[in-house]
């Protein structure tokens, strides 16, 4: 919601805060992104490390989570042109 305010006026959206643990593991991630050159936001951190623990998939295109993605491939994600496709 931070990053699209304008998602608060969907119906059916749920919100999920992070947690301490997910803040810890966002926290690994950064410093092993930095360590390999690819350091991303931490909002993107944050958002990757829980739909990692959530096993969730992400609609996105950022390239941020693809970088994300390469150090741990639990991340799921779809891009948005496929995600409107396959509710269509």
């Amino acid at each position: 919601m931070i990053e699209y305010p304008l998602a608060s006026k969907f119906e059916n959206l749920t919100t999920i805060f992070p947690s301490s643990i997910h803040y810890e593991q966002a926290f690994r991630n950064a410093i092993f992104l930095r360590e390999k050159g690819t350091p991303i936001p931490t909002i993107d951190l944050l958002i990757g490390t829980i739909t990692i623990d959530k096993n969730l998939v992400l609609v996105s295109d950022d390239l941020h989570f693809q970088y994300l993605q390469n150090i741990d491939p639990r991340l799921k994600m779809i891009a948005p042109e496929d995600f409107i496709h396959n509710i269509l």
